[in-house]
């Protein structure tokens, strides 16, 4: 072998000999590494023109090693960090392997340099073992080693409230407290998100701005459908936006009373109704209650106000009774309506 590392000759048998090479530098610092030349036997082609075969090979007690490395978790449709497989030792280049086939979208570069990129398209059911492996270009047969990584592909990032899907955001009403929190799934987890809403609105009219961890909360004002857009970001940067809409209601009230809105005079000894005490604003449905009772065989139906029967002999007269009713957020008003029953 000649100073500039060419080995030249004709090999005159068939066999393997490993030798230690050497090289040195100008600085005299020097490395040896043990190499084996294998002579193979010609085919009849080879032995006419007196070629031989040589195949020159790494140390085969030194296998490539693969360099530790992280598979952090990913996100449906949110672009995988580059991934940059490496090994050590052995003969490069390497080719790369990894079982079983990396999640839908994510792709491995087999020669030269090992790459993991590519962008999630399906979200895995848990956590999945790959076995990372990587082959030297040894010869005869190249020599390896492997590593094992478990990763997951969280499912794409959605807001839970809203169309098509999800519940509407609960109604307010003016003058009432108003409190609750949004809600999003996938990507890194509950509790990783972060709010807010485009434009910087508030979500309505006396509301607190949103916070960061997406809590809606204030007293509203103004009646009317508010509606923005809440965006929410996870920790692994997947955004989704989403239109919502806040419909804030009118304070609660009653609205049969003893000018505008009278109930109609009834008759002693006839049937009465179907009448109804009515309200509006607050939350709906509502439930009723009056006090004190209503002249016995007239009835009020809790759910609609209605009252039916026959007023009772000797009913005649107006009377006063103080009607109760409560939206579904729990909110109650009362008010004293007359009834009159006529001879």
């Amino acid at each position: 072998m000649d100073p500039a590392g060419l080995i030249s000759g004709t090999p005159n048998a068939p066999g393997s000999t490993t030798l230690t090479y050497r090289v040195t530098d100008t600085t005299s610092n020097s490395t040896p590494k043990n190499l084996t030349i294998t002579i193979g036997v010609p085919d009849e082609a080879s032995s006419a023109s007196g070629a031989r075969v040589i195949a020159i090979t790494g140390d085969p007690q030194a296998p490539p090693t693969i360099t530790p490395l992280t598979l952090p978790n990913g996100t449906v449709n949110v672009a995988y960090p580059t991934i940059q497989l490496e090994a050590t030792g052995g003969i490069p280049p390497y080719t790369w392997s990894v079982a079983p086939a990396l999640p839908n979208g994510l792709f491995l570069n087999v020669l030269g340099p090992g790459i993991i990129s590519g962008t999630p398209l399906n979200a895995s059911t848990g956590s999945t073992t790959y076995t990372v492996g990587v082959m030297d270009s040894s010869v005869p047969a190249g020599q390896s080693s492997k590593l094992t990584r478990t990763l997951t592909i969280n499912a794409a990032l959605t807001i839970d409230a809203g169309s098509p899907t999800g519940p509407p955001l609960p109604a307010g009403t003016v003058g009432q407290p108003y409190h609750t929190r949004l809600s999003a799934s996938g990507a890194t987890g509950t509790g990783t998100y972060t709010w807010s809403i485009g434009g910087n609105l508030t979500p309505a009219s006396g509301l607190q701005p949103l916070s960061a961890i997406g809590v809606l909360s204030g007293t509203p004002t103004i009646p009317g459908s508010f509606t923005r857009t809440y965006r929410v970001q996870s920790e692994d940067g997947a955004v989704v936006t989403k239109s919502l809409t806040l419909n804030i209601n009118a304070m609660l009230s009653i609205d049969t009373d003893n000018i505008t809105v009278p109930l109609p005079p009834g008759h002693e000894a006839q049937p009465y109704g179907p009448v109804a005490v009515t309200a509006s604003g607050g939350i709906p449905p509502y439930s009723w209650s009056v006090t004190p009772p209503l002249p016995a065989s007239l009835a009020l139906n809790s759910l609609t106000g209605e009252m039916t029967g026959t007023l009772d002999a000797g009913s005649v007269g107006t009377t006063t009774h103080m009607f109760t009713v409560q939206d579904s957020a729990s909110q109650s008003i009362k008010k004293s309506v007359h009834l009159t029953v006529n001879p």
